[in-house]
């Protein structure tokens, strides 16, 4: 049975997510603001959040601060429809009180079904795969690069070295994958004025069809290698071109992201329109134990056998 920290900061809020987690088979820990719910959060590990909250006081402001530095499934049902599931992590779930009891019902499900998801294995031939999309914004990059390293750690025998090199290839790709693909910004823009870049940044956070883009990320540990696939939607780009520094401004401005990727994969291979790369590191891969351990995060396949992977060894 899944345990849930169930955050009340809000009356009405509060009554709709608490008639709906009465029809849940989970154990709800209560509490009142945030203070409470840091002792909780202390205390033990909870396999999902729900914060409910009618207004953006400022008790309810560092509720969310709270919550969102948690990388469990988490929902936030509001009576503010001004709130937006934008300003908060991939793991976060936004539902007005608004839009009625069975829409809170439906969020929290789906968000409580995100706990159970699994690590997809491939029993036949041990190898291992996962993938997950996350929003084109440069503030999510962070995240997205905790959650595939989380399962790089435990499928990959790599030590801390190796790790932090891959991390550092992945952050460029996951990087440019979201400025240059999604967001489009060219060379020009990146090297140009910043005030006038940040400008344009925020400007298609906000526009379509680039505030609606998605990264996707895939990883496959297989034949004592890792590969990992970061693909965009945007138009794509020259990869040898930038490389030999033949655009203007590219070695600026994706020149240097790619010296890295060569640097610390062991080979990377862009498809033709070049809005796709993938990272190759030889490595050994882990072997499966029985259990089978929760995570935070969607898979691409429910139907694959289930493991657990160790922990990442630190010796």
């Amino acid at each position: 049975m899944d345990s849930i920290l169930f955050i009340r900061e809000g009356d009405q809020a509060s009554a709709i997510a608490e008639c709906v987690l009465r029809r849940e088979n989970v154990v709800v820990s209560r509490t009142d603001g945030g203070a409470e719910a840091i002792l909780q959060l202390n205390q033990q590990p909870f396999d999902a959040i729900v914060l409910a909250i009618d207004d953006l006081e400022p008790d309810a402001r560092s509720c969310l601060n709270l919550i969102n530095d948690e990388s469990v499934p988490k929902v936030i049902v509001t009576g503010d429809s001004s709130i937006q599931v934008q300003s908060f992590d991939i793991n976060t779930r936004v539902v007005s009180i608004e839009d009625g009891i069975e829409a809170v019902g439906k969020a929290l499900r789906q968000q409580f079904g995100r706990i159970t998801k699994r690590f997809p294995v491939n029993a036949n031939d041990g190898s291992y795969e996962f993938a997950f999309k996350f929003r084109a914004d440069p503030d999510r990059v962070s995240r997205a690069r905790t959650i595939a390293g989380g399962f790089i750690q435990r499928c990959v025998d790599i030590d801390d070295l190796e790790f932090t090199r891959m991390e550092l290839a992945m952050e460029e790709a996951l990087l440019n994958a979201v400025l240059h693909g999604s967001l489009e910004l060219t060379p020009t823009i990146i090297a140009g004025d910043v005030d006038d870049y940040v400008a344009v940044l925020n400007k298609r956070l906000k526009t379509q069809p680039y505030c609606d883009r998605q990264v996707s990320v895939g990883i496959v540990v297989q034949n004592e290698q890792l590969a990992i696939s970061v693909s965009d939607v945007g138009p794509g780009f020259d990869a040898s071109a930038a490389m030999s520094g033949q655009e203007s401004g590219s070695m600026k401005a994706y020149g240097r992201g790619l010296m890295l990727m060569h640097a610390f994969a062991d080979s990377i291979e862009f498809n033709a329109t070049g809005n796709s790369v993938t990272l190759v590191r030889n490595c050994r891969s882990r072997q499966p134990a029985t259990a089978v351990p929760k995570v935070s995060f969607e898979t691409s396949d429910e139907t694959a056998s289930e493991v657990v992977m160790p922990e990442r060894n630190r010796s």
